[in-house]
């Protein structure tokens, strides 16, 4: 879900979202996060940011971006082995 690129001299661009990797993975996590914009009921600040882009760019930007965005903490807490965390962390 990573965007393609095009460089040339002073010029360098992103463009739209390269079909690399696994078809299946990919339209689960776009899916995943229509359903994290549209259905769900609890905040959490991922939704908040993805609610502020589908404002500006619409549901399928939204959804890609979300996706993506939800394949990173979902890595991470796989090698951090911790839970999702809705909101801010809880003051110690």
């Amino acid at each position: 879900m990573t965007p393609t690129q095009y460089a040339s001299g002073e010029v360098q661009r992103q463009g739209k979202a390269s079909k690399c990797g696994s078809n299946e993975l990919r339209s689960l996590l776009v899916e995943a996060s229509i359903v994290l914009l549209t259905r769900s009921k609890k905040w959490s600040k991922l939704k908040a940011w993805g609610l502020k882009i589908l404002r500006k760019k619409g549901l399928k930007k939204a959804a890609l971006a979300v996706g993506r965005k939800l394949a990173v903490i979902m890595h991470r807490m796989m090698i951090e082995k911790k839970e999702f965390i809705y909101g801010e962390p809880k003051a110690a």
